[in-house]
């Protein structure tokens, strides 16, 4: 929000500009934001659905979902009809030069302009018609996605998203939305396995930065196998154990993300609870979700008592065990927590933005140690990852 938008919500609210400021916003990224409650906007009413200061709602509200991000490919579209409503066949219909108009208010907003949404759309209908399609050739320049591979169960496609950088993401049909793996591009389209693109794969990788000896790691889970394919460049001696559950997943893998099947990596396919290793595991990796949408991890099976005990049994003296957990509530949280803490002496939790990833050992997982691997850590970045918790501070709740 700019300050215009700031005066005009107080001044619906019949409130100061102080303290709405002081009530309601927060900072996002160094600009002003509404506040979060829980999963929606602040000013958000549950029980009626609807918005409390509808008339007075800024920019950002007005435009969505005509943004950049949301238009780009068919693809990009459907991902936002599963949190838009208004998005369906049923909807009322829009017109190419009222949503191109959206766009451009909206990038000329996120660029921090002190200006209202109506006196920017009035700006714009005194602007010439050819400069919103010069404005649209260089959308559709600069933000596009290309499908490499699709077929009834998964597809791969190269993204090209403005200045971020390029990278290729698997994603599964049955959970629109969410990426299964993704790997960086370079100019020419090469992949670039030295570096993790999600947050989540890095936190993954952090145990190994710290470790003095790693020998054997395992990633059950592993789609398209961007975390075994970033530990073996950083350790190439490293033997790694990639589980998945599909056949065809390791095929795209191995044709589209570079995901090798030659020692000292080993492919298996099969559920990750009957998974046994061959000797014992200095990292383990559980990074699987349910077929539901929105998606939940780990399934059941993987965060067992059972399976939590097996777990203990693989793991070398200093071994961790790593989950990517994405719960359905807070409960759901508490209880994964309680369960591993039950299991594990040394149990501790990363919050990232939309994922928890648990860590559990039997030892103290010394993280404050010097690095191990200082080119690994270096790409890891373990800096951008201040959100620890102890497992303590949940079950104390």
């Amino acid at each position: 929000m700019n300050p215009s938008e700031q005066q005009l919500l107080a001044d619906q609210m019949n409130i100061e500009d102080s303290t709405f400021k002081e009530q309601y916003v927060t900072t996002v990224d160094g600009k002003s934001s509404l506040k979060m409650v829980a999963d929606h906007c602040v000013l958000w009413d549950a029980s009626t659905k609807q918005c409390t200061v509808y008339d007075a709602r800024p920019t950002q509200c007005r435009t969505y979902p005509f943004w950049p991000q949301h238009i780009v490919t068919p693809y990009d579209w459907k991902v936002a009809a599963l949190e838009c409503e208004g998005i369906s066949e049923e909807a009322p219909k829009v017109d190419s030069t009222t949503i191109m108009k959206n766009v451009v208010v909206h990038s000329v907003h996120q660029t921090g302009e002190d200006m209202l949404y109506h006196d920017m759309l009035e700006y714009l209908t005194h602007v010439d018609s050819s400069l919103l399609d010069e404005f649209e050739n260089d959308l559709v320049q600069d933000y596009k996605r290309r499908v490499v591979y699709s077929d009834d169960s998964v597809y791969v496609q190269d993204n090209f998203l403005g200045d971020a950088p390029s990278t290729r993401s698997l994603h599964m049909k049955s959970q629109l939305g969410a990426t299964q793996s993704e790997v960086f591009l370079d100019e020419s389209g090469n992949l670039q396995l030295d570096r993790l693109v999600l947050d989540v794969h890095r936190a993954q990788c952090l145990p190994v930065g710290w470790m003095p000896k790693v020998k054997h790691a395992a990633v059950i889970g592993t789609g398209g196998g961007a975390v075994p394919m970033f530990l073996h460049h950083y350790i190439p001696h490293l033997k790694i154990d990639c589980i998945d559950i599909s056949p065809h997943v390791f095929q795209v893998a191995q044709e589209y993300f570079g995901l090798s099947n030659e020692a000292p990596l080993r492919l298996l396919t099969q559920p990750g609870e009957t998974y046994i290793s061959d000797s014992p595991l200095d990292l383990l990796v559980v990074d699987v979700a349910t077929a539901s949408n929105p998606l939940v991890a780990p399934p059941t099976a993987l965060i067992s008592d059972e399976f939590l005990q097996q777990v203990r049994t693989l793991l070398s003296p200093n071994g961790v065990a790593v989950w990517n957990i994405i719960p359905e509530n807070h409960d759901q949280l508490v209880g994964h927590i309680r369960r591993a803490h039950q299991m594990f002496p040394d149990v501790r939790l990363l919050q990232l933005s939309n994922h928890w990833i648990l860590f559990a050992s039997q030892e103290c997982w010394k993280k404050d140690h010097p690095y191990s691997n200082l080119d690994l850590m270096q790409s890891v970045n373990p800096t951008a990852f201040p959100a620890w918790h102890s497992a303590q501070e949940f079950i104390d709740q």
